[in-house]
């Protein structure tokens, strides 16, 4: 599934990985749905620099949760989208979330795919890199620089 990625010209990867952890010591996360909306967050950020610098709009499709979660995360980026974050705005991004069940979207089950990869070779004891090693490089960045800011490590 992952060479589907691999192989497309025009795919790109953005992920977050966050140490939920080291972040359960930050004021900004009390529970779980903190922890979620800032990754979501973090990982707007990064879908609006890769719009700007392609200068190009976009939309998220994201999978569903619990039907209460859907309403707060529809929420949150209206939110996202009406003030943006301290960092950026996002006039690239051009309407809120579109939410469906993974199970009926084969973009949703890439990214779960992709997920998959970014979580074994982060977020495991033994970190298997084999999968992730596959997307590496479709996640957006700087090719003059080497830089990916497509991908963030928090804290």
């Amino acid at each position: 599934m992952l060479s589907l990625i691999w192989k497309c010209t025009y795919a790109r990867v953005i992920g977050i990985v966050i140490d939920k952890v080291a972040a359960y010591g930050r004021p900004v996360a009390t529970d779980p749905e903190d922890i979620y909306e800032l990754g979501v967050s973090l990982a707007m950020e990064r879908y609006q620099y890769y719009l700007r610098a392609t200068r190009d709009l976009g939309i998220v499709v994201q999978d569903e949760r619990h039907p209460r979660q859907d309403v707060r995360l529809r929420g949150f980026y209206r939110g996202l989208l009406t003030t943006g974050t301290y960092w950026t705005r996002f006039p690239n991004v051009i309407e809120s979330v579109f939410l469906s069940p993974s199970h009926f979207s084969t973009g949703i089950q890439l990214a779960d795919f992709t997920a998959g990869a970014i979580y074994a070779a982060h977020c495991t004891e033994n970190k298997d890199s084999k999968y992730f090693n596959v997307i590496k490089g479709k996640i957006t960045g700087d090719k003059k620089t080497g830089k990916r800011h497509g991908f963030k490590i928090w804290p």
